[in-house]
């Protein structure tokens, strides 16, 4: 679990990698996805087995939503379901996940969004804000239902580690501490319809310490242990998530077992808190992240010293990550090869080439690719989260790439892809109907 992304056998990436370079080449498919169904089978293991003891985990529907994915979590794990949108509570739901066992996270929800959750039942909706307190609890009046609530705090104590940060300073995301904790000692009088359930903290993502990640954990325990010291009641403390995994090649790999070690004996010090309350922990992209790729159809190689320069069938927008704040020019992203042979893992400074209107054009951060000949595919490692649904589709006119699922040497079509003109006859069917 700590060391050789996807190509230790506990991935089980080396049994599908021929089958997938077979699939692609009979069905003719140049670019896309690949999630490899063995490699999320054993990350769903171990991280079950190490964190079930302390935690119970949650799934964010955000970093990766395909129905395939969700299935195999929701039946081959405990963990419940981190939604943030309506159509996510019900795909959670259609994909297996427990009512009891779906939160449902972030700001803006709509009134409609919170009706739906509370009739539904689902275990808990985190609220942003006082505002979205007095919702809840109209609604809840007129509905008939008491729904559980937990209120998302924006703390104040130092945050480490995060490269995306979401609290630790004035947000949309969450309330304060005092505000809080007045909240709970007066919910039965404040908001009669709801129960209150506990404090939700999640200050950031893309951790890559284990030692920041215990830090933040900690403090949140430290937070709730406080509030439970006044005489509150409380029966959930989130901890949020955000355990990180590396995209570039000077980047450390979150070290799982140095987490796991460390982990009971910080937990020891907050008695209250693992007395009386259920304590939920979210795993968005640490768990599917490093089990799916991107993969592009390689047109032609040059190589020039010890540095490769391929020209690919695909426009590296597709992949979601070339885009934003994770995209850096003076690094190497992880990558690999697949060629007939399977998998060949990541060692060639590779500069990556494209075309857009007939011109070529250069992607500015290279990938560490394996050596790679006409018609094998490169790779872009670690894309197993906000992948093609985040992934601006129009850029060159791709359209939506295809995605594929394999196990044990079966490969599988999950999403087909949609050309540009698909995609706009989409739009003009829909403006027709208006």
């Amino acid at each position: 679990m700590t060391g050789g992304y996807m190509f230790t056998p506990l991935c089980g990436y080396s049994d599908n990698g021929r089958a997938l370079f077979e699939y692609c080449k009979k069905e003719k498919v140049t670019f896309g996805y690949y999630y490899d169904l063995d490699a999320l089978h054993s990350r769903l293991d171990v991280i079950d087995k190490s964190l079930a003891p302390f935690f119970r985990i949650l799934f964010s529907l955000k970093a990766n939503s395909a129905p395939k994915l969700l299935a195999n979590i929701a039946a081959r794990s405990r963990f419940g379901a981190d939604v943030s949108s309506e159509n996510e509570l019900r795909a959670a739901l259609q994909s297996g996940f427990g009512r009891e066992d779906v939160f449902f996270v972030g700001p803006g929800k709509s009134i409609s969004e919170l009706q739906s959750a509370i009739e539904l039942g689902i275990g808990s909706i985190i609220v942003e804000s006082i505002y979205e307190l007095g919702v809840i609890d109209r609604i809840a009046a007129l509905v008939g239902m008491r729904p559980s609530a937990v209120l998302r705090i924006n703390p104040t104590y130092e945050v480490r580690g995060v490269r995306m940060a979401m609290g630790g300073r004035p947000t949309q995301f969450g309330m304060n501490e005092a505000d809080a904790i007045r909240i709970l000692l007066n919910s039965e009088h404040l908001y009669p319809n709801i129960d209150m359930g506990g404090i939700h903290a999640y200050v950031g993502t893309r951790i890559l310490s284990a030692k920041d990640a215990l830090w933040n954990i900690y403090k949140v325990m430290e937070c709730a242990e406080n509030i439970l010291r006044k005489g509150v009641k409380m029966s959930v403390v989130d901890i949020g998530g955000g355990l990180g995994i590396p995209y570039y090649s000077d980047e450390p790999e979150f070290d799982f077992g140095l987490f796991i070690d460390r982990l009971p004996a910080g937990l020891s010090d907050f008695p209250l808190v693992r007395q009386n309350c259920r304590i939920y922990m979210e795993s968005g992209r640490f768990l599917t992240g490093p089990v799916g790729c991107f993969f592009a159809q390689v047109r032609e190689t040059t190589v020039a010293g010890d540095e490769q320069h391929v020209e690919i069938n695909a426009t590296p927008a597709l992949h979601a990550l070339s885009h934003g704040g994770v995209l850096t020019r003076d690094k190497e992203f992880f990558g690999a090869s697949l060629t007939s042979e399977g998998w060949l893992a990541g060692t060639i400074p590779t500069h990556v080439w494209y075309r857009v209107n007939g011109r070529r054009r250069k992607w500015p951060t290279k990938v560490l690719c394996g050596p790679a000949s006409e018609n094998d595919f490169i790779i872009f490692l670690n894309s197993g989260a906000y992948g093609p649904a985040v992934s601006p589709v129009w850029e060159n006119l791709e359209g939506y790439p295809t995605e594929l699922t394999g196990t044990k040497g079966d490969i599988c079509k999950i999403g087909t892809q949609l050309g540009c003109m698909e995609l706009a006859n989409m739009q003009a069917l829909v403006l027709s109907d208006k």
